[in-house]
């Protein structure tokens, strides 16, 4: 697939900009960022644009925070300003990149997510024997910026949209010339990216293998334990190449389960992972303490415990999820009966 240029004056255009804004600041609309942003939106917005033009677009002002759900993770979250230029970006930048995925990626894009992803785990191991798990050790940490650069540069000629998406690449690094921040919406869009080879590597064995990629979690089904051995030593060694390292990989039986994205996917079911449901448990607790406190009123909570079900309404979990309301709520929210 061939490089594409003359992208820039589609990203630069007035109206990209103003989408890129509502994107921004959906959600978002009483924060006090956006309200300040907004008191002089065409000049912000204008001015926005010639920097992005000029080369003069300050980035890398980032906030930082860590969350531990479901683990410790540092988030970098950009300044405003620049969260909407990567808006504008990836407005115009979405469909170049998405379409050298493969189905077999499911992060982050339209249509698809954990859910699917999940589903299709379901039928793989309920046609295969055997399964392989592999995950990239601290990946958006370890992204190496000169091979993400090279990957960019066959996919875009334009020399300044390539300036400026080198230079989001060098506003962060974990170790120098590594790293990228969780949190950046560009950040999805090159870590989907940067594992596309391993795709097509798996991919072009066949139907004697299945796989599937979440980011940068892997499962490769087959009927054959050697046929997995051997693909398991050439990702092995495409991994290296992309200076990355794996975890330890994870063989086994599709009859014992595959663990993938916080679940155990069997040939009969989908069964939360214990870590799950003590992660389910330790926010219905939260929930039911706020609601105790009136910190939340029942509309409030109903629709909270609505969209921690809806985690988990894949899974064999109803019994489980009726225990946890009754046991941290007194009652199952009516939201989530199903």
């Amino acid at each position: 697939m061939k490089a594409t240029g003359h992208l820039m004056p589609l990203i630069l255009n007035r109206e990209n900009f103003r989408l890129a804004w509502l994107k921004v600041r959906k959600g978002k609309s009483l924060s006090p960022a956006v309200l300040l942003f907004q008191q002089n939106l065409d000049k912000n917005l204008e001015d926005l644009r010639r920097s992005l033009s000029d080369g003069s677009l300050k980035l890398g002002q980032y906030r930082s925070f860590q969350i531990f759900d479901p683990k410790p993770r540092l988030i970098c979250a950009a300044h405003l300003s620049e969260r909407v230029v990567h808006h504008a970006l990836m407005n115009i930048l979405h469909d170049h990149f998405d379409r050298r995925l493969t189905g077999m990626s499911y992060a982050c894009r339209s249509g698809m997510g954990t859910h699917s992803a999940l589903l299709k785990a379901f039928n793989f191991s309920k046609n295969f024997s055997f399964f392989l798990k592999l995950d990239v050790r601290k990946y958006f940490d370890s992204i190496d910026h000169i091979v993400l650069k090279n990957q960019l540069s066959r996919i875009f000629k334009d020399p300044v949209l390539l300036a400026v998406l080198y230079g989001i690449l060098d506003s962060y690094n974990t170790s120098p010339g590594k790293g990228i921040p969780i949190g950046n919406l560009t950040s999805q869009y090159f870590a989907n990216h940067f594992l596309g080879e391993i795709d097509r590597l798996i991919l072009g064995k066949g139907k004697v293998v299945a796989g599937l990629r979440y980011m940068d979690d892997i499962v490769i089904w087959s009927n054959a334990q050697d046929t997995l051995t051997r693909i398991f030593h050439e990702v092995f060694e495409k991994v290296n190449n992309l200076k990355l390292q794996l975890k330890p990989p994870i063989f086994g039986k599709t009859l014992d389960g595959v663990p993938f994205l916080g679940f155990l996917v069997k040939p009969f079911g989908i069964y939360p992972l214990r870590k799950t449901r003590m992660r389910f448990k330790k926010k219905a607790y939260s929930l039911g303490k706020n609601l105790q406190q009136e910190i939340l009123n029942e509309n409030s909570a109903g629709a909270s415990a609505l969209a921690m079900a809806a985690h988990l309404t894949l899974s064999r979990s109803r019994r489980f999820r009726y225990h946890v309301w009754q046991t941290f709520l007194g009652h199952e929210p009516c939201q989530t009966r199903r």
